[in-house]
């Protein structure tokens, strides 16, 4: 067709998996989000532009240290600073969802402390 320009994006699978295990670690306590997360972000946030119906969980989790209100809020926070950026990078509110999951899905040991390192984070699920 003359005077039409089609645009085919292509995305690999494995392009598609690393999105999708993308992890944002936390320092003890905190909930504020590094240069380096904000870069991996912004895959993830032209990621979802370009995928119109892709839908975002964004999970926040916390190592078992303190009470659970108090890591229930903390895990929401997380995962609204993530929330909050990828809006300012133009992702619709619509494709994003917020769960806070507290420590209830460690993927450590919350035992060592290595452990509870690896359980304060955000992690993504697709929804749709």
């Amino acid at each position: 067709m003359e005077g039409k320009e089609n645009l085919l994006y292509l995305l690999n699978t494995s392009d598609y998996d690393d999105l999708y295990n993308t992890v944002i670690y936390f320092p003890f306590n905190q909930r504020t989000l590094s240069d380096e997360d904000r870069k991996l972000l912004d895959k993830f946030a032209e990621y979802l532009i370009r995928n119109k119906n892709e839908i975002l969980e964004i999970g926040g989790h916390t190592d078992n240290i303190g009470n659970k209100e108090y890591n229930v809020a903390l895990s929401e926070d997380r995962a609204l600073a993530v929330y909050q950026y990828l809006r300012e990078k133009g992702v619709a509110k619509e494709k994003l969802k917020i769960q806070a999951y507290y420590y209830s899905q460690p993927l450590a040991d919350n035992e060592t402390e290595e452990g509870r390192a690896k359980n304060r984070r955000v992690n993504f699920k697709k929804i749709e």
